[in-house]
């Protein structure tokens, strides 16, 4: 499913996003408000 405007496209994460998903999780500045830092494994289990 995708969802998109002119200005936004939503889609589901997909394997290809891992890093992405990682390198944000892995910040302590932004993992402070969504939880405690990921591992690179935790990172894969959300895109599973």
């Amino acid at each position: 499913m995708q969802f998109e405007t002119e200005r936004l496209s939503i889609r589901r994460m997909t394997m290809d996003d891992l890093d992405a998903v990682y390198s944000h999780r892995k910040n302590p500045n932004t993992s402070k408000y969504i939880g405690a830092p990921a591992t690179f494994e935790s990172a894969k289990e959300r895109l599973i």
